[in-house]
Order: C-alpha cells, then structure tokens, then sequence
C-alpha cells in the first residue's frame, strides 16, 4: 500500500501501544479526499483526542487507493453480463475506483473501506517489525 516514512511509523506505534496493542481501538477521526489522495486521520476510538492537530495523518495516495478498492473488488459486484450468444457470471465494474469511492459509494461502504485500508496499514506495520 503506501510507503510509511520512519516518523509516520513512530507515530502510528505509539498510538497502536496507547490503544493497547488492540487494532480494532484505532478508528479513522477524520478522512478527506482529494486530487492528491485520501487523507486519513487516526486516533484511538476509547480515548479521543481534543483536536485534529492530535491525530495521526496518512496520505494514501490517489493511486493506491484506487489500487486497493480495484484489488478488493470493492467497485465491482458479481452479475450476469452478456456473452457471444448468451449471460456469462462475471465481475461488473459499477464505476472506475476513486469515481466509485467518491460518488457511488454509500456511506457504509466508505466506512468499511477506510476500516480495511487502516486495518492493512496496521498489520503492514506489525509485519514489517516482525520482520526487523
């Protein structure tokens, strides 16, 4: 996904061990998107910070975040499309990625996107410390 940079890592721990080592604590405060990308900002849900400025911000990049809806099929939904001589099963793209994020998704769907892109972002960071 995106390339962390050594401060964004050391925020993001320190925040991942304020939340107790628990993933499921660290909840998007606020996201924004933008010609350049998603901006995400990160807290832990149990214990809110008082301002934005407190959070920690992550840029996902306009391309990897359409790479990763893409990959996840999240802009996409299983039909029938016409065939040769008849309907074939097969994947229907509804919208391309960041269109899709931006004007068809639905609140939920958003929602959920954002879980999994904080949820791979904190299991690439654990990954990578193992790794170390």
């Amino acid at each position: 996904m995106t390339k962390l940079t050594k401060v964004q890592k050391h925020q993001l721990w320190k925040l991942f061990l304020s939340a107790d080592l628990n993933r499921g604590r660290i909840v998007a405060a606020e996201n924004e998107l933008t010609s350049e990308g998603l901006t995400l900002w990160l807290e832990d849900g149990k214990q809110p910070f008082q301002s934005i400025d407190e959070c920690v911000e992550l840029l996902i990049p306009t391309a990897d975040l359409a790479a990763f809806i893409e990959a996840n099929k999240l802009n996409s939904y299983e039909g029938m499309k016409p065939g040769r001589h008849s309907y074939i099963k097969g994947m229907i793209e509804i919208a391309p990625a960041i269109e899709w994020f931006e004007n068809d998704a639905t609140d939920y769907q958003r929602r959920d996107t954002i879980e999994m892109i904080v949820s791979e972002i904190i299991n690439s960071l654990k990954s990578a410390e193992v790794a170390a």
